[in-house]
């Protein structure tokens, strides 16, 4: 029989990290690998083996103009006033569940409300 329970985040409980970007900016570009490499193994951990096409993910999005990018299990990377910041992005799949139900109860209240005002205006013929 399959497992169909829903595995959890093994980095869930991260608290979060922040690199200074003018601090990583003055490093080598050796020294700057290593950095981010020595970070995402804190926060891996065994989880995920640690590569350089990883670090240098991570070095391209520091030098380029998006916002923020996810790695595997959910971190995500983002520049926040001059620093890297490393967090991990909760799940929002009972968020999601709860606003199609409301969405849904929306449209049938609509729907409802439209029948009876169409309903009572075949009553005033007259």
């Amino acid at each position: 029989m399959a497992n169909n329970k829903k595995e959890e985040n093994p980095i869930a409980a991260f608290p979060g990290a922040v690199i200074n970007l003018e601090l990583l900016n003055s490093k080598d570009s050796s020294a700057q690998n290593d950095l981010i490499k020595e970070m995402l193994q804190n926060i891996y951990g065994e989880h995920l083996n640690i590569n350089d096409d990883l670090t240098s993910k991570v070095l391209e999005f520091k030098n380029s103009n998006k916002k923020s990018i996810l790695l595997p299990h959910n971190l995500r990377i983002s520049k926040k006033n001059g620093n890297l910041s490393f967090d991990v992005v909760k799940d929002k799949g009972l968020l999601l569940i709860i606003m199609i139900i409301l969405l849904i109860g929306a449209l049938l209240g609509a729907i409802y409300l439209g029948f009876g005002y169409f309903n009572a205006r075949k009553l005033n013929l007259d």
